[in-house]
Parts: C-alpha cells; sequence; structure tokens
C-alpha cells in the first residue's frame, strides 16, 4: 500500500474515476461528496493527502483547505479543477494548497 488519500469532489463519478485510478496504483482511497463530511473524516482517520475539488456546492476547495492547513498544517492538500485560472492558482497556494 503506497498511502491513504481522502478525495473531496460533490461530482459523485468523478470521485469513483478517480479512486479507481489511484486504487490500481495502490493507494488506500476514501471520498467525500462534500467539504463538511471531508472535514468530518479528517476527524476519524489519517490520511497523507487530501485531493480536493475547487468549485463545490456548501465548503468550496479553498475552505476545505484552509481549515485542514489550520489544524493539520502538515497535512498537504492539493487543490483540482476543471476552471483553472492564474487567479486560483495564486489563492490555492496562499490558502495553503501544495504547490
Amino acid at each position: 500500500m503506497r498511502g491513504d488519500i481522502l478525495i473531496v469532489d460533490d461530482e459523485k463519478g468523478m470521485c469513483e474515476v478517480l479512486a479507481e485510478g489511484l486504487g490500481k496504483r495502490g493507494f488506500r482511497v476514501v471520498w467525500e461528496v462534500t467539504g463538511e463530511a471531508a472535514l468530518a473524516r479528517l476527524g476519524e482517520a489519517d490520511f497523507d493527502v487530501v485531493v480536493t475539488d475547487l468549485n463545490m456546492r456548501g465548503i468550496n476547495g479553498f475552505d476545505v483547505c484552509e481549515r485542514i492547513v489550520a489544524n493539520r498544517p502538515e497535512l498537504p492538500v492539493v487543490i483540482i479543477t476543471a476552471f483553472a485560472s492564474l487567479e486560483s492558482a495564486i489563492t490555492a497556494i496562499r490558502t495553503g494548497a501544495y504547490g
């Protein structure tokens, strides 16, 4: 086993695709479809990295990242999005996303 990954994306299909691909590469993957559920899951289990979508209903990827960095600064957070811009990349790094 390579490590434990928490995926956060409000599209269940994307979670499943990422989980399948990463699982085939030897990672243990858990996924949640809301930022709130992902933050709760972090209180229950340890992960080696969190991969979160940027644009989600409720708590977005920036908020997820900020909360994780505030409570567990050693845990890398990777923000993914289909709607990338220079501004969102800069904001992601400023919130503590893995760069």
